[in-house]
């Protein structure tokens, strides 16, 4: 009888052995995913941070358009420009960029001149 005792005892050792040992797979599993998930974090934030690449075929317009806004919705209408290069850009995003604009300096230097 104390053999069985002790064989029980025994058992519920390995059992609760076998538990813990789960529980630190567990864990470090859980810490493994949790690195991998915040590098995945820092990595998207490094690409949010850093400024997009102006696709080649972009007329001088919209790529000096595009450099200046990193954001993708602005990206969009520059696209749209890319696409028909030859023509100027119709869309309304890109109306006011028509004529350049003058600069104060220069506008003050011709009426100086006149």
């Amino acid at each position: 009888e104390a053999r069985e005792a002790g064989q029980e005892e025994a058992l519920a050792h390995k059992r609760h052995l076998d538990r813990l040992q789960g529980a630190v797979r567990h864990a470090s599993l859980a810490v493994a995913r949790h690195r991998e998930e915040r590098a995945d974090h820092a990595q998207a934030a490094l690409a949010r941070r850093a400024p997009r690449p102006v696709p080649p075929l972009l007329s001088r317009r919209a790529a000096r358009c595009c450099a200046g806004h990193s954001r993708a919705a602005h990206a969009l209408p520059c696209a749209a420009a890319a696409s028909r290069v030859g023509a100027p850009p119709r869309d309304a995003a890109h109306a006011h960029r028509r004529r350049p604009r003058r600069a104060q300096g220069d506008r003050r230097a011709a009426r100086r001149r006149a």
